[in-house]
């Protein structure tokens, strides 16, 4: 393979791995707004989410900030508790 070739190749590798924090950051910010939103919508505090999740309040409230990201788990316990799919909340 050329210089050039190898070149372009290992740009277009270091493009693709450095735009991918940024998509997860996007995606785990759609959730975070998501999720306040619906906690809001249903009148509820952070302090009943956080009970029905066996979250410390403090735990919850850094979910909603963006200062934790959520797991798997947490997304499908919160679209239980609103009785929606979880592509409500991620989509």
């Amino acid at each position: 393979m050329s210089n050039s070739l190898v070149l372009l190749s290992n740009l277009i590798l270091s493009f693709k791995l450095s735009i991918i924090p940024i998509i997860l950051f996007n995606i785990q910010n759609k959730v975070r707004l998501r999720v306040k939103q619906l906690r809001l919508e249903n009148n509820k505090t952070q302090e009943e989410i956080a009970k029905y999740l066996d979250v410390d309040k403090s735990t919850y409230n850094k979910y909603e900030n963006g200062k934790r990201k959520f797991n798997n788990d947490v997304v499908k316990q919160l679209a239980d508790y609103y009785n929606i799919k979880i592509s409500d909340i991620v989509d």
